[in-house]
């Protein structure tokens, strides 16, 4: 279990999904900081599983991730 993990980059995982997204989020709620940058499969789902599991994330990077809206 990582429930202490606060910082974590996963950018250019070009294979990470939201599934993955939302089983981090729940395993690691004292979460910080995420920087996702450049991955093509994460949808708004991430948003909303982060912002739900998450309630100490003051930092997020999704540069490049092409699916998700404005």
């Amino acid at each position: 279990h990582c429930r202490k993990l606060t910082a974590i980059n996963l950018s250019n995982c070009k294979l990470l999904t939201d599934k993955t997204v939302e089983a981090l989020a729940a395993n690691c709620p004292s979460l910080t900081s995420v920087t996702f940058d450049g991955l093509p499969l994460l949808t708004d789902r991430l948003i909303e599983a982060l912002a739900a599991s998450c309630p100490s994330l003051t930092s997020v990077s999704l540069n490049a991730c092409e699916q998700l809206s404005d």
